[in-house]
């Protein structure tokens, strides 16, 4: 097999994920015609497999593709990732179609390195301002030691704290407001998500202390970023795999729902049984997204972008299925050319 694209010449990557084809970083199968082909990541062209070891690795990219659970489909067009960043397209009947939650795991993890570091290089200037200022009162003798010394282990984790609140604001613009609403790591504390007859909305309280609520597609999508900045340390494996459990283990909706039921006041009947008042009596349902576990708070965020993530894989395979179908007609070609006329074999060859 060649290593290097026949369209642009560029290196079409390495796995070793499949051990009969270790080329390429995006394989396209499609079990029923016996085709296979290396898809370029920097041309986008499909390069056809030679015959020798096509049979053996559809095989495995067909097992691969059924194991994996972070994988999208449509009609006739799949695309799953499996470990080491291989990715697998997958023409055929669709299977059932799940949350490919892949194309925000390296989000994640970027978006967690980055405010460790940040938020790391504040605590170390909190730590240099109190070793400093330690040096100066303690040669002054001004300020008595044990002071100096309980400044100093705070000032980092100041430093840290700063930082994180800095990076936590989300700035919003609400129907009907004047001047855009700032959500500061206070405000963000006060988020929840409200289930009512109209849907999931998001409610927080303002700085005079008033509940606000902005339901529909404006109150998802700020949920969304709620959020976000509540995950800004969140997204490691462990995370990532927890969430998905969660995703995946069954109805998330329901379990969130049932989550906001705790939030409503407990009454209890003449024999001591534990009942609920209606949500009209005592105010929606709520979840509290800050005393979520971190891993089912990252959960939440990977569903409140479900719609946008199917939109975006949904034009993706979309380009994934023109390019298959003009790959598709060169390969009958090259196929044909190679293979015997069925018509020409003897008898005990057919």
């Amino acid at each position: 097999m060649y290593s290097t694209c026949l369209f642009c010449t560029k290196a079409l990557g390495a796995n070793e994920v499949v051990e009969t084809l270790p080329i390429g970083r995006r394989l396209a199968f499609d079990a029923a015609q016996g085709r296979l082909w290396v898809v370029c990541r920097s041309c986008g062209k499909w390069n056809l497999v030679p015959f020798d070891t096509r049979l053996e690795t559809i095989d495995a990219c067909e097992r691969l593709f059924g194991e994996t659970r972070t994988r999208y489909s449509t009609d006739n067009i799949g695309i799953a990732r499996v470990k080491e960043g291989l990715e697998l397209v997958r023409i055929g009947p669709a299977l059932r179609p799940e949350f490919a939650s892949w194309r925000y795991g390296a989000q994640y993890r970027q978006r967690r390195r980055q405010t460790l570091v940040v938020a790391g290089a504040g605590a170390v200037v909190g730590l240099s301002l109190g070793i400093g200022l330690s040096m100066v009162t303690g040669m002054s003798g001004i300020v008595a030691p044990g002071f100096v010394g309980g400044m100093v282990g705070h000032l980092p984790n100041m430093g840290w704290n700063v930082v994180r609140r800095r990076r936590q604001r989300v700035i919003t613009q609400l129907e009907g407001a004047n001047r855009p609403v700032i959500l500061d790591a206070n405000r963000l504390g006060s988020a929840s998500l409200v289930f009512a007859d109209q849907g999931v909305a998001l409610q927080f309280r303002t700085w005079f202390g008033e509940p606000v609520q902005v339901p529909g597609a404006a109150g998802r999508h700020l949920a969304r970023r709620v959020v976000a900045a509540l995950n800004d340390i969140v997204g490691s494996k462990r995370h990532l795999d927890q969430a998905l459990g969660r995703l995946t283990s069954g109805n998330l909706v329901e379990w969130l729902e049932a989550k906001s039921l705790e939030s409503l006041p407990k009454m209890y009947d003449a024999k001591g049984r534990k009942i609920w008042r209606h949500a009209k009596d005592w105010g929606s349902p709520k979840v509290h997204l800050k005393a979520l576990e971190p891993s089912d708070r990252l959960a939440v965020e990977m569903w409140l972008g479900e719609e946008d993530e199917a939109r975006a894989l949904a034009g993706e395979l979309a380009l994934l299925e023109r390019q298959w179908q003009e790959a598709e007609q060169l390969a009958k070609i090259a196929d044909d050319l190679i293979l015997p006329d069925a018509a020409a074999l003897p008898p005990t060859a057919r």
